[in-house]
């Protein structure tokens, strides 16, 4: 996972959020978290506070001015991955269960979005509040934000081109997928996956 707030660059390394600073392309500091969390995603809220998935403890971790403030469980969880910060609560995706969630921060309250959405990987929210998650043998789903219901995109697993975590540039319209064992970023046009 990387995230970018303040000039600096936050990124998951399997037991540590590293933090960088951009301008200086230094490690400026590094967060240690014990229990093997297999940090997975990270997102950054409106307030700047860094969280980041951890994959093996099923467990969401919040960084905030220098220190790691909070642990939020999923207790629903088999193997969180997908994180995104929302006003909303917290998006997530659970790559075992291939399930779709929003979890309340205040009180652990989980609201079950969209289901069977392959080895779910990463989201993304759309200006018009729909979605778009990724499924990491190569699946891309379209997820309508009122219904949750789901539509398949893109399926590249019988090229064995999987989809790992996104990114989506609104101004342009571009969602950019990082693949597994194809060695390449692929970027697609909105309206072009839909068509």
């Amino acid at each position: 996972g990387l995230g970018i707030v303040d000039g600096k660059l936050f990124v998951t390394d399997i037991d540590e959020i590293v933090e960088v600073s951009i301008a200086e392309g230094l490690i400026t500091n590094r967060y240690l978290i014990r229990g093997n969390p297999q940090l997975n995603d990270i997102t950054i809220d409106e307030l700047g506070v860094v969280y980041a998935s951890g994959s093996n403890t099923n467990t969401i971790y919040a960084l905030s001015a220098g220190e790691l403030t909070k642990t939020y469980p999923v207790d629903s969880a088999q193997r969180l991955n997908g994180l995104l910060a929302s006003v909303n609560g917290m998006y997530f995706l659970d790559f075992n269960t291939s399930l779709f969630g929003l979890m309340d921060l205040n009180d652990g309250a989980i609201k079950v979005l969209a289901r069977d959405l392959g080895k779910s990987d990463g989201i993304v929210k759309l200006p018009n509040e729909d979605f778009i998650t990724t499924g990491w043998m190569g699946q891309i789903f379209y997820i309508d934000g009122l219904t949750g219901q789901a539509t398949l995109l893109l399926d590249s697993r019988d090229q064995s081109i999987g989809a790992a975590d996104i990114d989506y540039i609104a101004d342009q319209n571009l969602l950019l997928v990082p693949t597994f064992f194809h060695n390449r970023v692929m970027a697609y046009k909105h309206n072009d996956l839909l068509s």
